[in-house]
This record gives structure tokens, sequence and C-alpha cells, in this order.
């Protein structure tokens, strides 16, 4: 369907960097940092998550990183400057990693 997923969101970003540059007035240095945070966010996700999803169950796992992907995805929408950038970011990185090792997991 139309909704996305956290592996479509995680990718999409770099598509925008020109708008990005001009509208909150960053380099491509920024960027690029921003991005770190994202794999920052993706490795700690993959630590808290796994046995979070071990102990309570995937389900509430895979609902609770989906509100965060939602969330950060309207917030980043409206973001003004480099820390909402960093933010967001990392926030997504860290729902982003339900799919990328907790689905690894699901029979």
């Amino acid at each position: 369907g139309l909704l996305v997923t956290p592996n479509f969101r995680l990718s999409i970003q770099q598509i925008f960097w020109q708008q990005m540059i001009v509208d909150l007035r960053l380099s491509y240095a920024d960027l690029n940092q921003a991005m770190s945070v994202n794999y920052v966010g993706l490795a700690m996700g993959c630590v808290l998550f796994i046995p979070l999803a071990k102990k309570y169950g995937r389900r509430p796992v895979y609902i609770v990183s989906t509100a965060i992907m939602l969330a950060t995805s309207f917030w980043t929408a409206r973001i003004v400057n480099l820390a909402e950038l960093y933010i967001t970011n990392l926030l997504q990185g860290l729902a982003g990693a339900t799919n990328e090792a907790i689905a690894e997991i699901t029979v």
C-alpha cells in the first residue's frame, strides 16, 4: 500500500538535500553529519529493540517504532534548524532499526 516503510524513509532524505540546503541554509557537510546521526540511531536501535522484542514480543516493538517513524516524519516536514534535523534523524534511525534487525528474527 501507500504506507511508507521505515526502510524507504531512511533512504529518501538525500533526494531532498538540494532543497534542504536552500531552505535550512545548511551545507553538504551538515547533511552528511545528520545522516551519520541517523546511522548511530540504527546501531543503537538494534541493541535496544532486539532485547525488548524478545521480552515483550515483536508486535509492540513494531507498533512503537512505526509510531516513532510516523511522528518524526511529520516533524521532519517542519524542521527549521540543524539541531532538529539531528534529533529527527536519530529518532528515525532508532525506529528504523526494527525494520533492519527485528524483521530477520520474525518467522
